[in-house]
């Protein structure tokens, strides 16, 4: 299976960006969750919760025993993945000519995601062909 066949394995299911999207910078309970995600049925939640838990993404930490009680939080890689979910959202947004673009707060400038390399501290040319390893 090929890194993006992967990806999309494990955030590629109904529901699964905007659980990750929800969860981005908190730890959430499992009743708030599904205000946070209206609609969203127990049973498919649960599975959602467990798979990103088996993906690394998710950190479950129990609270209560009886009754059993969990707060999920993102691991980094989760909130990793939830910069995808931001960066989709700027996207449509920008394309779709609605709200939600991120903003630079300092003076109001549209932000625009770029690929950089740490090492050089460059922004990598967009014509570059990309190179999986």
């Amino acid at each position: 299976m090929t890194p993006f066949e992967e990806a999309l394995s494990l955030l590629g299911d109904r529901w699964t960006l905007a659980l990750v999207d929800a969860l981005r910078g908190q730890g959430l309970r499992f009743q708030q969750l599904q205000e946070a995600l209206p609609g969203i049925a127990t049973n498919i939640l649960t599975a959602r919760l467990r798979r990103l838990e088996e993906g690394g993404l998710l950190l479950r930490r129990a609270y209560s025993q009886r009754p059993p009680r969990a707060e999920y939080r993102l691991t980094p890689d989760g909130e990793e993945a939830a910069d995808l979910v931001k960066t989709l959202r700027h996207w449509s947004a920008r394309t779709r000519g609605g709200q939600g673009t991120v903003t630079h707060t300092a003076c109001g400038t549209a932000a625009e995601p770029v690929w950089w390399c740490p090492t050089c501290d460059l922004k990598v040319d967009p014509q570059e062909p990309p190179v999986w390893v």
